[in-house]
Protein backbone atom coordinates (compact mmCIF):
# COMPACT_ATOMS: atom_id res chain seq x y z
CA UNK A 1 0.00 0.00 0.00
CA UNK A 2 2.74 2.35 0.91
CA UNK A 3 4.43 2.05 -2.34
CA UNK A 4 1.47 2.31 -4.36
CA UNK A 5 0.79 5.61 -3.04
CA UNK A 6 -1.92 4.97 -0.58
CA UNK A 7 -2.73 6.14 2.60
CA UNK A 8 -3.66 3.97 5.22
CA UNK A 9 -3.36 3.34 8.98
CA UNK A 10 -2.90 0.22 10.54
CA UNK A 11 -3.92 -1.71 13.16
CA UNK A 12 -1.79 -4.50 14.81
CA UNK A 13 -4.57 -6.03 16.93
CA UNK A 14 -8.18 -6.09 16.99
CA UNK A 15 -8.99 -3.93 19.85
CA UNK A 16 -7.01 -1.45 17.62
CA UNK A 17 -9.14 -1.77 14.82
CA UNK A 18 -12.24 -1.28 16.65
CA UNK A 19 -10.95 1.57 18.09
CA UNK A 20 -9.63 3.43 14.83
CA UNK A 21 -13.25 1.70 12.79
CA UNK A 22 -15.25 3.67 15.92
CA UNK A 23 -13.50 7.02 15.60
CA UNK A 24 -11.82 7.59 11.95
CA UNK A 25 -13.38 10.63 10.52
CA UNK A 26 -14.59 10.21 7.94
CA UNK A 27 -15.56 6.78 8.45
CA UNK A 28 -13.15 4.28 6.57
CA UNK A 29 -14.38 2.95 3.38
CA UNK A 30 -11.95 -0.28 2.94
CA UNK A 31 -11.03 -2.58 5.16
CA UNK A 32 -7.71 -4.75 4.45
CA UNK A 33 -7.90 -7.75 6.81
CA UNK A 34 -5.25 -10.66 7.22
CA UNK A 35 -6.77 -13.95 6.98
CA UNK A 36 -4.70 -14.84 10.15
CA UNK A 37 -7.49 -12.58 11.90
CA UNK A 38 -10.12 -15.14 13.96
CA UNK A 39 -12.93 -15.10 11.41
CA UNK A 40 -15.37 -13.89 14.39
CA UNK A 41 -12.86 -10.59 14.67
CA UNK A 42 -13.61 -10.11 11.11
CA UNK A 43 -16.67 -10.27 11.11
CA UNK A 44 -17.39 -7.77 14.30
CA UNK A 45 -14.87 -5.36 12.87
CA UNK A 46 -16.46 -5.53 9.49
CA UNK A 47 -20.19 -5.16 11.59
CA UNK A 48 -19.14 -2.09 13.30
CA UNK A 49 -17.67 0.00 10.13
CA UNK A 50 -20.61 -1.04 8.77
CA UNK A 51 -22.77 1.11 11.29
CA UNK A 52 -20.85 3.97 10.12
CA UNK A 53 -20.25 3.54 6.66
CA UNK A 54 -23.11 0.85 5.19
CA UNK A 55 -21.15 0.93 1.98
CA UNK A 56 -18.03 -0.58 3.40
CA UNK A 57 -15.92 -2.75 1.62
CA UNK A 58 -14.07 -5.73 3.58
CA UNK A 59 -11.50 -7.91 2.02
CA UNK A 60 -8.95 -10.40 3.33
CA UNK A 61 -5.33 -10.77 2.51
CA UNK A 62 -4.46 -14.00 2.00
CA UNK A 63 -0.93 -15.86 1.86
CA UNK A 64 -2.18 -19.52 -0.42
CA UNK A 65 1.65 -20.44 -0.16
CA UNK A 66 1.99 -19.88 3.42
CA UNK A 67 -1.18 -20.42 5.09
CA UNK A 68 -3.00 -22.72 2.27
CA UNK A 69 -6.78 -22.89 2.33
CA UNK A 70 -9.08 -21.48 4.82
CA UNK A 71 -10.18 -22.62 8.13
CA UNK A 72 -14.09 -23.90 8.14
CA UNK A 73 -15.17 -20.03 9.69
CA UNK A 74 -13.33 -18.03 7.18
CA UNK A 75 -14.67 -19.67 4.45
CA UNK A 76 -18.54 -19.62 5.78
CA UNK A 77 -17.53 -15.18 5.95
CA UNK A 78 -16.42 -15.61 2.23
CA UNK A 79 -19.52 -17.61 0.90
CA UNK A 80 -21.35 -15.32 3.25
CA UNK A 81 -20.65 -12.69 1.43
CA UNK A 82 -19.46 -10.71 4.53
CA UNK A 83 -16.52 -9.95 2.76
CA UNK A 84 -16.28 -8.40 -0.63
CA UNK A 85 -13.64 -10.94 -1.69
CA UNK A 86 -10.01 -11.94 -1.05
CA UNK A 87 -6.70 -10.74 -2.16
CA UNK A 88 -4.07 -12.86 -2.55
CA UNK A 89 -0.95 -11.44 -1.66
CA UNK A 90 1.76 -10.22 -2.47
CA UNK A 91 -0.76 -7.50 -2.90
CA UNK A 92 0.09 -4.69 -5.45
CA UNK A 93 -1.51 -1.65 -6.84
CA UNK A 94 -3.07 -4.09 -9.96
CA UNK A 95 -4.13 -6.69 -7.48
CA UNK A 96 -5.74 -3.84 -5.62
CA UNK A 97 -7.12 -2.14 -8.17
CA UNK A 98 -8.82 -5.31 -9.61
CA UNK A 99 -10.32 -6.40 -6.15
CA UNK A 100 -11.91 -2.91 -6.23
CA UNK A 101 -13.15 -3.21 -9.64
CA UNK A 102 -16.84 -3.37 -9.93
CA UNK A 103 -17.93 -2.25 -6.92
CA UNK A 104 -19.17 1.12 -7.41
CA UNK A 105 -18.87 1.93 -3.84
CA UNK A 106 -14.87 2.14 -4.50
CA UNK A 107 -15.46 4.65 -7.10
CA UNK A 108 -14.28 8.26 -6.13
CA UNK A 109 -17.86 10.58 -5.51
CA UNK A 110 -16.46 14.28 -5.80
CA UNK A 111 -19.43 15.49 -4.44
CA UNK A 112 -19.32 13.29 -1.54
CA UNK A 113 -14.89 14.09 -1.49
CA UNK A 114 -16.32 17.91 -1.43
CA UNK A 115 -15.51 18.46 -4.75
CA UNK A 116 -17.56 18.11 -8.42
CA UNK A 117 -15.42 17.21 -10.91
CA UNK A 118 -16.24 20.60 -13.07
CA UNK A 119 -14.58 22.00 -9.89
CA UNK A 120 -11.05 19.25 -10.40
CA UNK A 121 -11.37 20.70 -13.51
CA UNK A 122 -11.19 24.21 -13.25
CA UNK A 123 -8.75 23.87 -10.53
CA UNK A 124 -6.19 21.82 -12.96
CA UNK A 125 -6.74 24.34 -15.58
CA UNK A 126 -5.47 27.53 -13.16
CA UNK A 127 -2.58 25.21 -11.97
CA UNK A 128 -1.82 24.24 -15.18
CA UNK A 129 -2.12 28.33 -16.74
CA UNK A 130 0.12 29.27 -14.14
CA UNK A 131 3.40 26.74 -15.24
Amino acid sequence: LKRGGYDFELAICSSDAMRLASCASPPYGLLLCSSQVPASAVAELTARMRQRNPKVLAFLCHDAKQLGGFDEATQNLIDQQQVAGVIYRPITRSSLQRALRGHPEANVQYPTCGMVKEDLVDLLKLKLGSL
